[in-house]
């Protein structure tokens, strides 16, 4: 796997450019930044030889040509772009916001953003998060009669993640993705943490299919999950994110305020499944907040994201 990424300004400058905002005048018209920032970004694309200033026409140009027409593709303003390249696919994924696919050798160059930004309001992560991720999602899914009955289930997907299922709809199924962390286990005894969570959803087709098979038949990874998520996706009320696992335990953060200010309770689980809150902690600077989160998640969340083959993009 190959990642690449280009900064939020630097995605910009390339999408005024591939709209012909090819001066300096031009652009500076057009970003949402000091040109004290322009000219920053402007250099690091320069030295990443993505594009060159044509001193002739007094114009910034791309260092190569490229063949193929420019495609609009929706994202964010405020996020960078990511691009994850898996050769042995040859499949390219790009966000900046939202996850697209194309081919390996597919020319990003081609890519016009259509971001949109409310002037009359200063958006950062946080007021997302707070409008959006961090809300109870109401489920657009309208749950089947017929399989009521498997409403909050959970289905042992695999040894480390289990499918909790909220709504069984025609086409779609919402699921929440469980990560399954063992604390401790023996003939008797078989501790697991399932707090540490991600909404989703599935095929209720392959969910059915693998249902109506005898249990020693079923494979439940012939049901796919989307793999790539954002940071922002895992913070929302009472998801439970694992800090530490030692010889004495799991220690992990439960989000247990997201309105007027962010609260965090730290928790320490013992390997016969009884819990202790250890501390609590409260953030007024809502900024400050998401960096102890995102802080926490480059340690043990993101080994047992990756150990599980699932790709977080951190800097959104």
């Amino acid at each position: 796997m190959i990642i690449e990424n280009f900064s939020a300004n630097e995605s910009q400058i390339l999408s005024l450019i591939n709209q012909d905002n090819n001066t300096f005048e031009k652009l500076l018209n057009n970003v949402q930044f000091s040109e004290k920032t322009l000219i920053t970004s402007i250099e690091s694309l320069i030295s990443k030889k993505i594009i060159f200033f044509d001193i002739k026409n007094n114009e910034y140009k791309y260092d190569s040509k490229f063949d193929g027409e420019m495609i609009i593709l929706d994202g964010n303003i405020l996020l960078p772009t990511t691009i994850i390249k898996i050769p042995e696919k040859n499949l390219m994924y790009i966000s900046r916001g939202e996850w697209y696919q194309f081919p390996i050798n597919f020319d990003i160059r081609r890519i016009i953003w259509n971001v949109k930004i409310d002037t009359k309001t200063n958006s950062t992560l946080v007021d997302l998060i707070k409008t959006s991720v961090l809300k109870e999602r109401k489920s657009r899914i309208i749950q089947l009669p017929e399989y009521e009955n498997l409403k909050n289930k959970i289905v042992p997907y695999s040894d480390t993640i289990g499918l909790y299922l909220n709504t069984i709809g025609e086409e779609v199924t919402e699921v929440t993705i469980l990560f399954k962390i063992k604390l401790e286990e023996n003939s008797s005894v078989s501790i697991e943490h399932r707090g540490f969570s991600i909404r989703s959803e599935i095929l209720t087709s392959e969910l059915i299919n693998e249902l109506k098979l005898p249990i020693n038949e079923r494979n439940y990874n012939n049901i796919k999950l989307n793999k790539i998520f954002n940071f922002s996706d895992f913070i929302f009320s009472k998801n439970e994110i694992p800090v530490s696992l030692t010889d004495k335990g799991l220690t992990f953060l439960r989000i247990t305020g997201v309105k007027k200010m962010f609260e965090f309770t730290y928790i320490k689980m013992n390997f016969t499944g009884e819990t202790q809150i250890l501390q609590i902690l409260e953030f007024d600077d809502s900024n400050e907040a998401i960096e102890h989160l995102r802080n926490i998640f480059n340690g043990l969340p993101n080994m047992i994201l990756t150990q599980n083959n699932f790709f977080v993009e951190l800097t959104d």
